[in-house]
């Protein structure tokens, strides 16, 4: 068995003048994880640890951590053991009474998961602490992988009076974007690294993604490595590749200035007619979510839209599951798979791949064919923009995507 966090949590329910108190102690993240979506959403029964628990309404409720055991990432005997040790007293059944103990035990940290009363975000999407923290931690990682890596940029020029060609080395990304924006707006120049660099009259720009081994060198150790590998010469667009992988056709695309007149639809343009379509969505939650993913979409942030708009989307269509057709997609899916358990709740259908999640509803018929299909091509677009890799996407194809959800899942499924 290993070791993990583990939580302890207390409560009573809001259905008896004087009603006992509860405890559930040494919560994994996923136990605690299946309560908080409980009490958010107002259910008012949990299947937990094998058996079905009552879990509302509830009146008041504490949840502590173990950081004052020895061991803060006990085992669940460890703890249980602890609380028995500390227990003492006739009054075992009172709020008060458990609180101390829990607190001799850890933090209440109850503010951490709690924003409101048993129920308040009944009949809106509910994403889990789990999910979030896994969501917020590939991000983190993604803006982290993108500021670390480094590129070289190689400009020549076609010009008489430009001949030697420019180099700006171990340029961060941020330069790298500034470079692509300047390309397609047709400037003249454009700042790299303090200096400015000219863009009018260029023949050839050439965008070099620095090799892993040579990415954490800093500008004046990779600079020396090229120049000894250049043995004295300038340095050419051969050595550059030689120390990186081409990443040129991920930044520039068309011609130079070819966004100015391309921009067809317009940001805002397209931006304001999704909002006109979610205008109509009955649920409040659903519609501040995809209102997120549009304003992430009107700024520009291309991939944050498609990652966004994906993740509402796929919430809406478990909570349709879980109101409306749970057990025929527990048959469907247990005709697909032998080993299937069946889902009871949210979370038990987020142990499904999503892929597999799409296959089983068209089964059923709750979606058709060729809806499917389109589905399966957001979740691979949200796949490649949730992940750290050099893809960069148009407003086009974000577009494309937004609207995709909203026609097929917002406005069918809310």
């Amino acid at each position: 068995m290993t070791a993990t966090t583990l939580y302890n949590l207390c409560y009573q329910l809001n259905d008896a003048v004087i009603s006992p108190w509860m405890c559930r102690l040494g919560l994994n993240d996923q136990e605690l994880d299946k309560l908080l979506v409980a009490y958010k959403k107002g259910t008012s029964e949990v299947f937990l640890r094998g058996s079905k628990m009552k879990f509302g309404p509830i009146r008041a409720i504490r949840i502590y951590d173990n950081s004052k055991l020895p061991n803060s990432n006990s085992y669940r005997e460890d703890v249980e053991s602890s609380f028995e040790k500390l227990d003492s007293g006739p009054d075992t059944f009172l709020g008060t009474h458990y609180e101390r103990v829990l607190q001799k035990m850890g933090r209440d940290i109850t503010e951490n998961f709690i924003q409101g009363e048993w129920g308040y975000l009944h009949g809106k999407i509910v994403l889990s602490h789990l999910a979030f923290s896994k969501s917020l931690k590939e991000s983190t990682n993604k803006v982290t992988s993108i500021a670390l890596q480094k590129f070289n940029i190689y400009i020549k020029y076609k010009t008489i009076e430009k001949k030697i060609p420019v180099y700006r080395i171990a340029a961060h990304h941020s330069e790298v974007e500034k470079l692509q924006k300047a390309y397609e707006e047709g400037k003249y120049e454009v700042v790299l690294d303090g200096t400015k660099t000219r863009l009018q009259g260029f023949h050839r720009i050439k965008i070099f993604k620095v090799a892993d081994e040579y990415n954490g060198l800093s500008k004046e150790d990779l600079r020396k490595k090229l120049k000894a590998s250049a043995g004295g010469e300038q340095l050419t667009e051969s050595i550059l590749r030689d120390f990186g992988t081409d990443v040129t056709s991920d930044y520039i695309k068309g011609e130079f200035g070819e966004s100015i007149t391309t921009k067809l639809p317009a940001v805002k343009v397209k931006a304001n007619a999704f909002r006109a379509q979610v205008n109509n969505l009955q649920n409040q939650q659903t519609k501040d979510f995809v209102d997120e993913a549009i304003g992430c979409y009107s700024n520009s942030n291309y991939r944050a839209a498609v990652v966004l708009s994906w993740v509402g989307a796929i919430s809406l269509l478990y909570d349709h599951i879980i109101q409306n057709h749970l057990v025929q997609f527990n048959a469907e899916a247990s005709r697909v798979n032998a080993k299937w358990k069946n889902a009871n709740t949210f979370d038990d259908l987020t142990s499904m791949k999503e892929h597999s999640f799409l296959q089983i509803i068209a089964g059923t018929g709750i979606i058709g064919k060729n809806v499917k299909q389109e589905l399966e091509q957001c979740l691979q677009l949200r796949n490649s923009c949730g992940h750290p890799n050099s893809l960069v996407i148009g407003e086009l194809r974000a577009a494309a995507h937004i609207e995709t959800l909203i026609l097929n899942v917002y406005t069918k499924f809310q």
